[in-house]
C-alpha cells in the first residue's frame, strides 16, 4: 500500500513537471508571437500561477485590438480576478481598456469608473451584459449601488433584488472561493435592498429585510449598526440602544464605527433622557479629542507614503505599532474589512506562488516568468497601502463629523433642559429599566440581561427606559 502512495505522488509530481515545461516552452514560443499570450495565461491559470499569469494578460488585452476578445481568455481572465481581484487591471489607460467589449473589460472598465465617482460612464457599461456571464451579478450589484448613491432608489431595489437573485443561483463548476464571492455579493445585495428602504423611510419595511440576513454572514457584524439607525427611524429608541450595546460584546472589538456613540446619544436625546445624553457626550469627547488630533497629525505626515502604510498594516495584524491607541484601533478595524481582506489574501497568494516556483520550476523560469512576479507583487503592495491610507482618511472623516454631531447634540440638550436639570447625575443601571416599557412581539420573549454575551442573542437586547419626554 505504501508503495502505491510513493507511486502515485511520483506520478503526481511528474504530471505537474510536465505542465510546468510545457508552460515554459510556451513562453519561449510567445517571445514575440503575441497571438500566443492567451495561451500561456490559460497555462499559467491551470498550473495555479495566478500572479504570474498578470503580466501576460495585462499584454493580451495591450495588444488585442479585437472587438471580440479571444472565448478562451475571457474564461480565463474571469478566473483570474476572481483569485486577484480586479484592481490590478484598473491600472491599465482606458484607452487600452476601451478597445474590447469583452463583458470582464467592461467590468474592469466600470469599477474604475465607479471608484472615480464618474457614475455615468460606469453606468454606460453596464447595459446589455449577458446574463450567462459568471461575473452578471456583480454588475448587477455595481449598477445598483449607483443608483443608489444617487439617490435613485427604486430602481436601485429593483437591481439589489436581480443581482441576489442571480447571485444564489446553482453555478455548476465553479471553485469554492467564486462560490463565496457569490455569497457575499448576494447578502451585500439584500442589505442594499434595507438600506435603499431605509433612504425611502420605509423603515418596517427595511427591519424585515434586515432580519433576512443570517447572523452567520460575513457582513452581518457590519450591519448591525445599520439596523439600530433603522430602530432610530421607527422611533423605537430602546431597541436602537440594545443594538448598539451589543458592541460591546469583545467579538465586536475590532470595529471602530465613532458614530456609534452619536447614535447612542440621539436615542437617549429621542427618550428626553438628558443626563445620559450628555454623559455620552462628554466621554466621547474625553476619549477621543486629543488622540483624533494625534491621527490627523500623523496622516498629514505621512502623505502618499503606500510602502508604509502597506508596512504598518502587515505589522498590525500581529502587534500595536507607534502613533497611538486610536491609531492602532483604526488600522485594526480597517484589516478586518472585506476590502482589504481580498486584496491582502491575494497578495499572500501571491508570495506563496512565488516561493513555490522558485523551488519548483528550473532556471528558465526563475529568469523568465519571475522578473513579471516581482513587478506584479510591488503593485499589490502598494494597491495594499492605498487601501489602508484612503480607508484610514475616510475614518477620520467620519470622526470629525462625530464631533460636529456631538456638539449639536449638546446644543441640543441646552435649549432643552435648564442648567440645573442639564447637569442632574443619572445612573445608568439595569434597576432603571422596567420589563413594561418593552416593545415586542409574541414570537418575542423577556430575557435578563446580565453582563454577558451569548452568540445567539447578540443583535437583539432591547433597553427597558421609560421616556421622560413631556
Amino acid at each position: 500500500m505504501r508503495i502505491m502512495k510513493v507511486f502515485l505522488a511520483f506520478i503526481l509530481t511528474i504530471s505537474a513537471y510536465a505542465e510546468l515545461l510545457n508552460t515554459i516552452e510556451m513562453y519561449e514560443r510567445t517571445r514575440g508571437r503575441k497571438r500566443l499570450y492567451d495561451k500561456v495565461v490559460k497555462a499559467l491559470i491551470e498550473d495555479g500561477y495566478y500572479f504570474a499569469a498578470i503580466p501576460f494578460a495585462k499584454e493580451y488585452i495591450a495588444t488585442t485590438r479585437n472587438v471580440k476578445i479571444n472565448t478562451e481568455f475571457e474564461k480565463a481572465l474571469e478566473d483570474l480576478i476572481g483569485q486577484v481581484g480586479v484592481r490590478q487591471f484598473e491600472t491599465l489607460p482606458e484607452s487600452i481598456l476601451k478597445r474590447s467589449e469583452s463583458p470582464v473589460i467592461r467590468y474592469i472598465r466600470a469599477k474604475k469608473f465607479f471608484r472615480r465617482g464618474q457614475y455615468q460612464r460606469a453606468l454606460n457599461l453596464v447595459d446589455n451584459v449577458p446574463r450567462k456571464s459568471t461575473i452578471y451579478p456583480f454588475f448587477k450589484m455595481l449598477e445598483a449601488s449607483i443608483h443608489s448613491l444617487e439617490g435613485n432608489f427604486d430602481r436601485a431595489i429593483e437591481n439589489f433584488n436581480d443581482c441576489e437573485k442571480e447571485a444564489r443561483k446553482p453555478y455548476a463548476g465553479i471553485s469554492s472561493l467564486r462560490k463565496k464571492q457569490y455569497e457575499v455579493a448576494a447578502d451585500y445585495c439584500l442589505i442594499g435592498r434595507a438600506r435603499s428602504l431605509y433612504a425611502l423611510g420605509k423603515f418596517d419595511q427595511a427591519n424585515d429585510v434586515y432580519l433576512d440576513l443570517p447572523k452567520s454572514s460575513f457582513v452581518w457584524p457590519e450591519i448591525l449598526f445599520e439596523e439600530a439607525w433603522n430602530s432610530y427611524g421607527q422611533r423605537n429608541f430602546n431597541r436602537s440602544l440594545g443594538k448598539l450595546v451589543t458592541y460591546n460584546a469583545p467579538v465586536f472589538e475590532n470595529f471602530f464605527i465613532p458614530e456609534i456613540d452619536v447614535l447612542k446619544a440621539l436615542s437617549y436625546l429621542g427618550l428626553c433622557l438628558y443626563g445620559d445624553t450628555r454623559r455620552v457626550v462628554d466621554e466621547f469627547y474625553d476619549k477621543l479629542f486629543e488622540p483624533s488630533n494625534a491621527l490627523s497629525r500623523l496622516i498629514k505626515s505621512k502623505g502618499r507614503d503606500f510602502d508604509y502604510y502597506f508596512r504598518v498594516s502587515r505589522a498590525r495584524r500581529s502587534k500595536e505599532v507607534s502613533g497611538g491607541q486610536l491609531y492602532n484601533k483604526v488600522l485594526k478595524s480597517i484589516i478586518y474589512e472585506p476590502g482589504f481582506q481580498e486584496l491582502n489574501q491575494s497578495l499572500d497568494q501571491g508570495v506563496l506562488e512565488f516561493n513555490r516556483l522558485k523551488k519548483e520550476g528550473p532556471t528558465k523560469i526563475k529568469q523568465l516568468i519571475l522578473r513579471g512576479y516581482k513587478d506584479t507583487l510591488i503593485l499589490q503592495k502598494r494597491l495594499v497601502g492605498s487601501y489602508v491610507r484612503k480607508q484610514l482618511i475616510i475614518k477620520f472623516a467620519l470622526l470629525k463629523k462625530a464631533f460636529t454631531q456631538m456638539s449639536f447634540i449638546k446644543l441640543e440638550v441646552l435649549t432643552k433642559r435648564k442648567t440645573d436639570l442639564y447637569y442632574k447625575n443619572y445612573e445608568v443601571n439595569r434597576e432603571r429599566g422596567d420589563i413594561v416599557y418593552l416593545k415586542r412581539s409574541p414570537k418575542q420573549y423577556f430575557w435578563t440581561f446580565n453582563g454577558e454575551f451569548w452568540a445567539d442573542e447578540l443583535g437583539d437586547y432591547v433597553f427597558a427606559l421609560q421616556s421622560e419626554c413631556n
